[in-house]
């Protein structure tokens, strides 16, 4: 360890340089889904461990993000590439060797204590993989070859999440990439150009996916098409959101939840139990405190002293900001259903310290913004 990381790590664990709202925010939210996860779970025996098992994640998470804001991120983005190679890997071999859902979900890695989804961890690489190229590529972006790089490096990551297969954490992968490109001065004509063919493209993708990702769009068009198979989800989760009324039937008194109407209500389809159980002002104020972390993040990224430190705070605030749109979107009907967890909410190790990580790195950039 050098002496300048040894210096860093002095000043990165006192707290009074953290961003102290920010973290204030994500505890709360990681709060609140425990209470969520105890109901949700409460009436499954066999899920009953969960609330103890997530309470160990947010601490081995907790343990992580301080010991990545104490680290100089611009250390930690040098070895992006680094990360970003070995998660490829990750990602290969779980095509190999990994435990799958019986849903058409990603594959989790069995490391015999417990289980690890490296396409959590693809979100984390891709950020600081593309803050390293960007950033050696400063004043270079405008040119339409610019922009092939840092979007081969996220197709390859989306094809091998897809084989999977995880069309959620693939459709995330997008939006961290277009939005640090835009930080790091791409043309906005290029970028439109490139989403224009992209959407163009997509009908072309339709042989590609599985059966039950061709149901699932089906049905998000018209969930009747398939009320008790694929639509039953979205269904179910419309119809808790919807009975919490204003202010909800209250703490294990969800109908939907308690009686397990709603399927995978402790991580994906959490956000029903919330607007089931603590109505549309308990949802209303959870959605607050999430808003509030991504504009924290937000101001981070644009006061940020270098462009490696905006790239960051940019990657973090797209990734945890597409995911929580799409996760509270598909439980209220207004996106497809893809399988993807509430961040800092919904039960799951690998997305909760790879979220709190992704903190750790905004709270370095804070840091750095203060002169330390």
């Amino acid at each position: 360890m050098s002496r300048r990381l040894r210096l860093d790590l002095r000043l990165g664990l006192d707290t009074r340089r953290w961003d102290r709202p920010l973290l204030l925010a994500a505890l709360l939210l990681s709060a609140v889904g425990l209470v969520l996860i105890y109901s949700a779970t409460a009436a499954q025996p066999e899920l009953r461990s969960l609330p103890w098992r997530q309470t160990i994640w947010i601490a081995a998470a907790l343990v992580a993000m301080a010991l990545t804001a104490s680290l100089d991120h611009h250390g930690v983005a040098e070895m992006g590439m680094l990360a970003y190679g070995a998660v490829l890997a990750l990602l290969v071999l779980v095509l190999v060797v990994a435990k799958r859902s019986a849903y058409g979900g990603g594959g989790w890695l069995n490391l015999h204590f417990f289980y690890v989804q490296p396409s959590e961890l693809a979100k984390l690489a891709l950020v600081l993989a593309l803050a390293k190229h960007l950033q050696a590529r400063q004043g270079s972006m405008r040119r339409f070859s610019s922009l092939l790089v840092p979007l081969g490096m996220m197709a390859l990551m989306q094809f091998l999440i897809l084989r999977e297969p995880d069309l959620g954490t693939s459709m995330v992968l997008a939006p961290i990439t277009f939005a640090m490109l835009l930080v790091a001065g791409a043309s906005v004509w290029h970028l439109l150009l490139v989403l224009g063919g992209l959407s163009a493209a997509l009908p072309l993708a339709w042989p590609f996916l599985h059966d039950y990702q061709r149901n699932r769009v089906l049905t998000f068009l018209d969930p009747s098409l398939d009320a008790l198979g694929a639509g039953y989800n979205a269904i179910q989760s419309q119809i808790a959101v919807g009975s919490g009324g204003l202010f909800g039937q209250g703490f294990l008194r969800g109908t939907q939840s308690q009686l397990h109407f709603v399927p995978f209500h402790h991580n994906d389809f959490i956000f029903s139990v919330l607007g089931e159980e603590w109505g549309f002002l308990g949802a209303l104020l959870v959605l607050g405190l999430m808003l509030f972390l991504l504009a924290r993040i937000a101001e981070i990224a644009a006061k940020a002293r270098s462009l490696s430190g905006s790239l960051i705070a940019t990657g973090v605030l797209a990734w945890l900001g597409t995911q929580s749109f799409v996760n509270i979107g598909m439980n209220v009907g207004i996106v497809p259903v893809t399988g993807i967890p509430l961040p800092f909410i919904s039960y799951g190790g690998s997305a909760t310290v790879a979220a709190f990580i992704g903190l750790g790195l905004v709270l370095s950039v804070k840091r750095d913004s203060l002169g330390a």
